[in-house]
């Protein structure tokens, strides 16, 4: 399945946005021009998308809600994730999947393409096939 990395808009008051892709497979995830640390995980097919900073659920299909807290998604999918896009913009970002051994490992079959955008980020990805692009989207 090839996927190219989609910019939400960011629209939410300078929040993180995260988003199910409208046709499904993919989970969305697009940061702000500041700097911030993300956290991704997974129980039972459940998302959660987790900063230092808010985090805002993108699009009207309810499928991705607010979590806890202003700094928590979380993202009930009807069918399997196959792709996780994340495009974390400028700024001195921090990403990280959790992979097997961990708690809230993501499954090894989604593909995760993931790019830093430009500034000092710190990318740890999960286990699976991973793309990662130097700066910006495609």
């Amino acid at each position: 399945m090839l996927v190219a990395i989609t910019l939400l808009g960011a629209e939410s008051a300078g929040a993180a946005t995260v988003a199910l892709a409208p046709a499904g497979g993919a989970l969305e995830i697009a940061g702000t021009d500041a700097s911030e640390t993300l956290v991704v995980t997974q129980a039972s097919g459940t998302y959660t998308v987790a900063g230092d900073a808010p985090v805002a659920p993108f699009g009207a299909l309810g499928a991705c809600v607010q979590g806890s807290g202003p700094n928590e998604v979380v993202c009930t999918p009807t069918g399997p994730v196959e792709v996780l896009s994340v495009n974390l913009a400028d700024g001195d970002d921090s990403l990280t999947v959790a992979r097997v051994g961990q708690t809230g490992a993501l499954p090894t079959s989604v593909e995760q393409l993931i790019a830093g955008g430009a500034g000092d980020d710190t990318l740890r990805a999960g286990d699976g096939a991973v793309t990662f692009l130097e700066s910006g989207a495609p």
